[in-house]
C-alpha cells in the first residue's frame, strides 16, 4: 500500500477537493486512521474513504486470491485506492502473469476522480494503459436488469 500514495486519491482531482483534506491526507498517509482523524472521510457524491487499516485487511483476508495473473472485479471501487492496491499484488511488475483488475462504481464523478489519481502513479498508468486496470462506471441495478427508480 505504500507503493501508490494514498493523498492522490483525495487530490484536486477529486470532486470535493479541499485543500484541508489534501494536506491532512498528506500527514496521515502512514497513519492507520482515517483521513483528518475522523471516522469517515468524503471523496465526492456522499461516500467516504476508509481508514488504511481496512484496505489492509481486506488485502489480508483476499491475500490467497490476490496472485500474479488472477483477475480481480472491486465492485463500488469508489476512490480507486484498493482497486490500484489490487493491481500491484495481481500485476506485479516484470511478472510473465498478465492479470487485471476491473473497478466497476456506481458515480460518475469518482470514476473521473479515480482515474485522474491513478494516471498520477506511473506503474499504474501503465497498467491502465495496457488494459490491466480498468475503472469503469456501471449503473449497478440497470445493468442488473432491474428497474432504475
Amino acid at each position: 500500500m505504500q507503493t501508490h500514495p494514498r493523498q492522490v486519491f483525495a487530490g484536486p482531482g477529486n470532486a470535493d477537493y479541499r485543500p484541508a483534506v489534501h494536506s491532512a491526507m498528506l500527514r496521515h498517509t502512514a497513519s492507520d486512521t482515517p483521513l483528518c482523524l475522523c471516522p469517515s472521510q468524503p471523496i465526492g457524491s456522499g461516500q467516504t474513504i476508509s481508514a488504511p487499516h481496512m484496505h489492509a485487511h481486506c488485502l489480508e483476508l483476499l491475500a490467497n486470491h490476490l496472485q500474479p495473473g488472477n483477475r480481480v472485479l472491486d465492485v463500488g471501487s469508489g476512490s480507486g485506492y484498493l482497486s490500484v492496491a489490487m493491481a500491484r499484488l495481481v500485476c506485479p511488475p516484470d511478472s510473465p502473469q498478465q492479470g487485471m483488475v476491473v473497478g466497476v462504481e456506481h458515480f460518475p464523478e469518482l470514476v473521473e476522480s479515480s482515474v485522474a489519481a491513478v494516471r498520477e502513479i506511473d506503474w499504474a498508468r501503465q497498467l491502465m494503459e495496457q488494459g490491466r486496470l480498468r475503472i469503469l462506471q456501471v449503473h449497478m441495478l440497470q445493468n442488473c436488469g432491474l428497474p432504475v427508480v
